[in-house]
């Protein structure tokens, strides 16, 4: 009867020492866990703060925020002065060669970018009195 409980009281120690080893694995992924936190958490502030100084430049609060509007505003300016109104000749090319030659052919003929050509194509396809011709 001795053995038996000296069996009873290894298997029992070994139970022990086992949930001991998974217990300091336990604990090193909550070390392993709060660790990563900590880094999320400095990740976090920096973003934040990242989010804030942005959030002020577009509320023109910078400086270089600021050239860079006007630079934006000269460019739309400029851009709508090159804009060349359509003649007839133009126009009539367009209503000829529709269906004949490609869109990007037609602008490179007309010398127009190829969103220019497209745009007065729907136009011209909206228009009751260019369908009837």
């Amino acid at each position: 009867m001795g053995t038996f409980s000296d069996m009873s009281i290894s298997t029992e120690v070994s139970t022990l020492e086992r949930r001991a080893s998974e217990l300091a694995a336990v604990r090193e992924r909550i070390k392993n866990i709060r660790v990563e936190l900590k880094e999320l958490s400095i990740k976090a502030r920096r973003l934040r703060s990242s989010v804030r100084n942005n959030t002020q430049r577009r509320d023109g609060n910078s400086s270089s925020h600021r050239c860079l509007e006007k630079l934006q505003a000269e460019s739309k300016k400029t851009a709508s002065n090159q804009c060349t109104r359509w003649s007839d000749a133009e126009l009539s090319f367009v209503l000829k060669n529709t269906g004949k030659m490609t869109r990007l052919d037609i602008a490179k003929a007309l010398g127009r970018t190829l969103k220019s050509v497209k745009s007065k194509m729907y136009l011209l396809r909206q228009d009751p009195t260019v369908r009837a011709k």
